[in-house]
Order: C-alpha cells, then structure tokens, then sequence
C-alpha cells in the first residue's frame, strides 16, 4: 500500500511531543499518543488547528473543535483496505477501547513482527477515507498501544494493523467514537461476563457485528487464571489465548470495548494482602490486553465515560479497592458519590463486576459482605435524587432483570440487569430461580445484553443474545 502525505514515522525513542506531517506524536506510559486531526469537510490537514486533548477523569476525553461535523451515517458498505489478512501473526486481530468524542485506544498483540504499520480509515455514507498511516510502531514485548485523538465525535472508523512487509494485517477494527457533549440520541451497547472454556469458542460473541453497537461492556472474568502456575507470563498467555478466540476476536473487531476485572483475571478471590504480588502481574496483563484509559486513582480502573446528554458509564473496579472493611475503598466510594452527582447523562450505566441486588443464600464474595457500604451507596443515590440509573452486573453465571431488593424491602424499585455468562458454566441457581417477584427476567443459556438506550423514550430496551444469535428475551424499562 503506498504511504499518503498523512503518513510520519514513529519509534520506540520518540519521547517528546513532535510534529511529523502535520501530526502530532508523543509517548505516555508506553502508549504512543497520535493527534490526527481529521480536518473538517471543505479544509486541509495543514488548514486545521488540532483540538485541545484532556486527560485524566474527564468523562469523554478530549474536546473537539466547534466546527467539526457531528452525528455521522454508519457507512453502507465495510471497509476493505489493501493487503491479506494475516490469520496465524494476528491471530489476535485487533482491539479499540474506551472511545471518547475526539479518541479511541488501540492495541494490537502479535510476537513476529518488529515493527506495525497503523491505518485508520474514517466512514461516510458510501465509501471509505482514509485519515491517517502510523509508521515504525514497535511493539513492547509483542503488544503495541496507541491512542488516537483528533477524530470527528460520533462517527465510525476502522482501524488496521500491518506487518512489517507492509503487505499482511489484522482483521478491521470498527469503533464509533463518542457523542460530544451537548448531543443526545439511542446509544447501543453490548455487555458480558466470564469467558470460560465450556462455550468455547464463545459464538455468542461473533453475532456482535449484526448489531452496530457504541460499544461493548465487559463486566469482569474475562480470562480464567486459576492454573496454579506462579510466572507472570502465565497472564499474558491466557490473554493471547482469549483474544485470540474466534468469539472474542469477532467482537473487538466489531466495536470498542470498556472493560472492568474481577478475580479470575488473577484468582479465584483473590485479595491484596494475601494475594499482592500475583494482582500486580495480573492488573499489568490486564491493561497489556485491553486498550484502556486510566481512571483517576487507585488501580486505574475505575473512570468514566460519557455519550454526550444520553449515556454515561461509571466503570467500578469492585476487587482491587477492596480492603477488610471497604468493598470500593473510600477514594472510590467517594469518586462515585460525587460523579453521579454531577452527572447530567439520561442514563447512568454503573460496570459492576459482582452484582448489587441482594440474591439471599446465592449471595457470596460481593456486596452482600459489605450490607453497610451497600446501603449506604444505595440510600445516597435516592436522598439526592440521582435518576436514570442502572446497574450491570456478571459474575453469576446466569442472566436477569432484576431488582436489587426483594419486594417490600428498601431498595426494591432499583433495577440491575445481568450479562453473561459468554462461555463459563451455567449456573444450576438460574435453573432453580423462578422468573416473577424480584426477577423480572431469566435467562439461563449463554448470552450477552444489548441495551438500547433511548433518551427522547425515556427508556432502555434490554435483549439477551444467545449462541445463534437470536433474542432470547426482550425487555423495556422506563427509567
């Protein structure tokens, strides 16, 4: 493939900010930073001043220039760059995660080449435009990171990777970036948890495509990491394994991820002070395989994100703030309570890997050991009148809507709705729950949610996906 004006060459040694064809490059905590700055219809590249980056906590990233074009049509027809795809070196194919209005992270996994070539593609109506060529990536122990920032807010772009001979690549990557603040419409949304072996090849995940989702939620447990093998590339070996998965591969080819862990990622129950070396190698696995931003504080993994007036995502970290006395730790706790507060967004999707809702003798290893902290967390979100909210939870190995109390108790106008399980055992205890009372819903086959969220409605219209593809339920909640 020929190299466009847009292309500029990066290294391993490109440490500062800099200006290579009109782009901007930088490293940050071995993630290389590429301003594109996709110009506006009717202007050049060199025409257009790159808008403002922002970092850390900000809800959606970047800010876009006041000009820049918004609510862009899904391209009729996929993208189909030059070059093979390379199904043994990418085996992994490609991954974007937590896209924002103006960005996207990228992370591409393979152990042969020495160096990647990036092309990002932006979709019209009909065609294709391509918007930027990364040259000269060089992995980091096979895994390069990249993130993207200067994209036009909610529209759909793919991205690719290609080897070295700059001829064989990964399979596309689709993403769509965010919805700037000040816009609203119907935000799609996929979630689900705990990948394990017996559904594998996780076909559930493959039907992802179909649905031209914002984005997709996954809730925890993704690897199992319970070999009993102490090395830390025992992780990075369960990640490649996973990713590497037709399920998995065809779902991050299809969107974006946002993803929190659990305890599988390192061990079953795992906790700091007994388990502290073997979390560390496992959250560094964890944010090696999953492009990810970093949150505000603690682990990294608890942040959030927006689309615009309609969505907002609070992704928890409920196992690596947990202390004896805490289930999120107070920093968390806090972050949470005044985000909610201050958020504006329709919806407000709360990650939570293990779920909130009170499931009696099912109940272990979550918050039910912290009644306190849940209560308290619980009765703040009504005394100040924090509305449209939902929580998403996996863990179970079995699927529901659900409210978070029984009838007749405090809480039981809340509403938690689970995904998954994708691959793992099927719990007996969805067999054994009867659907009514505090279990609007049952799913008991494998599965992932999607959640239409629809903010002129009023309402989330939640379907279960199941191994065919087809909806296994329906359900509409007005918020």
């Amino acid at each position: 493939m020929p190299h466009s004006r847009r292309s500029f060459l990066i290294g391993a040694s490109a440490g500062a900010l800099g200006c290579v064809g009109g782009a901007r490059v930088r490293i940050e905590d071995g993630v290389t930073v590429v301003d594109v700055t996709d110009p506006p219809p009717g202007t050049t590249h060199e025409d257009t001043a790159a808008p403002p980056t922002q970092t850390g906590d900000t809800g959606g990233g970047g800010t876009t220039t006041p000009q820049t074009p918004t609510g862009g049509p899904e391209p009729s027809v996929a993208w189909e760059p030059e070059g093979p795809v390379d199904a043994v070196t990418f085996a992994c194919g490609i991954q974007t995660g937590d896209a924002t209005p103006d960005g996207v992270m990228v992370t591409v996994r393979q152990f042969a080449e020495e160096r990647l070539r990036v092309v990002v593609a932006r979709g019209e109506a009909d065609r294709w435009v391509q918007v930027a060529e990364i040259t000269g990536l060089v992995p980091d122990r096979g895994v390069v990171r990249v993130e993207l920032v200067g994209l036009w807010p909610d529209h759909t772009y793919g991205v690719v990777a290609y080897a070295g001979d700059g001829l064989r690549r990964t399979v596309v990557g689709r993403f769509r970036t965010a919805l700037p603040p000040g816009s609203s419409r119907v935000v799609r949304l996929g979630a689900t948890s705990c990948l394990g072996s017996t559904n594998a090849p996780w076909p559930n995940l493959s039907f992802a495509a179909e649905h031209q989702l914002d984005a997709f939620l996954l809730l925890g447990d993704t690897i199992y990491a319970d070999d009993g093998i102490t090395p830390a590339s025992r992780w990075e070996q369960h990640w490649t394994d996973a990713l590497s998965t037709s399920g998995l591969r065809d779902l991050t080819a299809a969107t974006s991820v946002v993803a929190t862990w659990d305890d599988h990622e390192v061990t079953n129950n795992w906790n700091w002070q007994d388990d502290g070396d073997e979390a560390q190698s496992g959250l560094a696995a964890f944010r090696r395989a999953l492009p990810m931003r970093d949150g505000p504080a603690g682990t990294g993994i608890w942040r959030r994100l927006a689309w615009g007036d309609a969505v907002e995502l609070f992704v928890l970290d409920c196992r690596g703030e947990r202390t004896r006395t805490s289930y999120l730790g107070p920093e968390q706790d806090a972050w949470l309570r005044a985000t909610l507060a201050a958020s504006t967004a329709r919806f407000k999707i709360i990650l939570n890997s293990v779920p909130i809702a009170d499931l009696g003798l099912l109940s272990s290893d979550g918050w039910m050991d912290f009644r306190e902290d849940r209560r308290q967390l619980l009765q703040y979100i009504r005394d100040e009148g924090i509305t449209g909210v939902l929580w998403v939870a996996g863990d179970v190995h079995w699927a529901t809507l659900c409210t978070v109390d029984p009838p007749g108790e405090r809480f039981d106008d809340v509403l938690e709705a689970f995904a998954g399980p994708a691959g793992s055992t099927l719990n007996p205890a969805g067999v054994l729950t009867p659907e009514g009372g505090q279990f609007l819903e049952v799913i008991r086959l494998h599965n992932w949610l999607r959640l239409e969220c629809d903010p002129d409605a009023n309402e989330v219209r939640l379907a279960w996906i199941g191994d065919d593809g087809g909806v296994l339920t329906r359900r509409t909640v007005r918020m």
